[in-house]
């Protein structure tokens, strides 16, 4: 199978830090919205909410190997939650990308990324 367009993490150390501050920020703000719909079950939160757990669920893999192949990672979580919203996963794909590229100058909206030194 041929590969898909990657993102891959910068070397810049900064922007990495960066990255890894917004992937807490990704998880307690889907701490929050899960807190907030106890009875929900959590495949039809993940539905409900792909677009904010797509851009967790690739930042951490990002984080984790260093780079994501997109095509094959829209596959797995294909898979792994039994369905797949193309558009929140392209957008998702965009964001993660742009911050990792330009440090989110070209996204509009959200919170953006906060350069991070981390001593």
């Amino acid at each position: 199978m041929e590969e898909g367009p990657r993102i891959v993490l910068p070397e810049n150390e900064f922007r990495v830090n960066a990255l890894r501050a917004k992937l807490g920020e990704y998880k307690e703000r889907l701490e929050g919205l899960k807190q907030g719909e106890p009875c929900m079950h959590p495949q039809l939160f993940n539905t409900l909410n792909s677009h904010p757990v797509y851009k967790y669920l690739i930042l951490e893999r990002l984080l984790e190997g260093g780079e994501v192949d997109t095509q094959e990672f829209s596959l797995e979580l294909k898979e792994l939650h039994g369905f797949f919203d193309v558009g929140n996963y392209n957008d998702a794909v965009g964001v993660i990308a742009d911050y990792c590229e330009t440090g989110g100058r070209n996204i509009s909206g959200g919170t953006g990324l906060q350069e991070v030194v981390l001593n």
